[in-house]
């Protein structure tokens, strides 16, 4: 294992924790209808675009794991991990493009993983449940260690959103089939500002989101 590999491992195994401490652990340790659901669904992993081409990450099985409770009326906490193994392409616009550039010959292997905590709004009926929510937190964008003509390949964080819709169906009262989608957009952030004048003060911020992916898939929830 490379120490950069090493590190990203670190750094994500960090902000999981930061991001559980950030849990309402009262609850949990309330025990109020808490449970843990694996998934496994398919993600259209998207493109990003550059001023010569697209960098395409291959779309592919995604894997991860749901923790959630009960924490107002037909509303569930929930904080996810999910992680998809892809690799990622340069397509150039043009046939001419230059092979000085970086770019050039990229096609490497791309893990990204996706750190969430957010919260679901669920209608009661009955044994079929739909719901929908949002989340928010960080994704990991982790490229293989290689260098390319001279430019070396690093982790990339980004704060990320993602919208969630769904289906639970009750199959025991220990446990449920999920099927859920979701739509994921990483956001990055370029500038900031404070203006103040006559009319009082105002304080914004600038960025935009590189690339929009999303996943649909299933997994069984189990009661705890």
């Amino acid at each position: 294992m490379t120490r950069n590999r090493f590190s990203s491992i670190t750094i994500a195994i960090c902000v999981a924790l930061v991001v559980i401490s950030a849990t309402p652990l009262t609850l949990l340790a309330q025990g109020r209808d808490i449970t843990v659901t694996p998934t496994v669904s398919y993600m259209w992993a998207g493109s990003y675009q550059t001023l010569d081409g697209d960098i395409q990450l291959k779309d592919g099985i995604q894997y991860g794991a749901i923790l959630g409770f009960g924490a107002a009326r037909n509303v569930r906490a929930e904080l996810s991990w999910s992680m998809l193994s892809s690799r990622a392409t340069f397509a150039p616009y043009y046939n001419n493009v230059g092979t000085s550039s970086p770019l050039m010959g990229l096609d490497i292997a791309m893990a990204v993983h996706y750190f969430q905590l957010g919260a679901m709004h669920y209608v009661d009926k009955g044994k079929v449940q739909p719901f929908i929510g949002m989340t928010a937190g960080a994704v990991l964008f982790h490229p293989e260690k290689v260098m390319i003509q001279g430019v070396t390949s690093s982790d990339t964080w980004r704060f990320a959103l993602c919208f969630v819709g769904g289906l639970t169906f009750a199959m025991s009262e220990k446990v449920g089939l999920r099927i859920q989608g979701r739509l994921n957009m990483p956001i990055y952030f370029s500038g900031a500002y404070v203006g103040v004048g006559t009319g009082g003060a105002s304080v914004g911020a600038t960025g935009g989101v590189p690339i929009v992916q999303g996943d649909i898939g299933a997994g069984l929830s189990i009661k705890i």
